[in-house]
């Protein structure tokens, strides 16, 4: 999943390689819009909303690492915690297979396998 992908490379503090990267899960989450806003709205809204967040820390004019980390850790948290499954859910999981994820600030530990 490119979200994951991104916030690997936040990890490893290559905040110009993860701009560059976030522009792909832009470019992928607008191409699926229509489909998915349709199916499951309140979700779509969400996870839009995480996503814009994240890409504002990536695109500030002066990025943090630890902004940027904590605003992929919000993102991949909201698509970890959608709660029960709709469109848009069953739409991710069949692309990402979460068992873990790493929260900042948290004792919880999240990975995500790609199917």
């Amino acid at each position: 999943m490119i979200a994951l992908n991104v916030a690997g490379i936040v990890e490893r503090g290559d905040l110009p390689g993860a701009k560059a990267r976030g522009r792909d899960l832009e470019l992928a989450w607008d191409a699926e819009e229509a489909g998915l806003k349709q199916r499951a709205a309140s979700d779509w809204h969400a996870v839009n909303s995480a996503i814009d967040r994240a890409l504002e820390s990536l695109r500030a004019d002066k990025p943090s690492v630890e902004d940027c980390k904590q605003a992929m850790a919000k993102l991949l948290k909201t698509l970890n915690d959608m709660g029960t499954p709709s469109a848009t859910t069953q739409y991710l999981h069949i692309h990402l297979q979460c068992s873990r994820l790493v929260i900042e600030g948290s004792h919880e530990e999240w990975s995500c396998t790609p199917q």
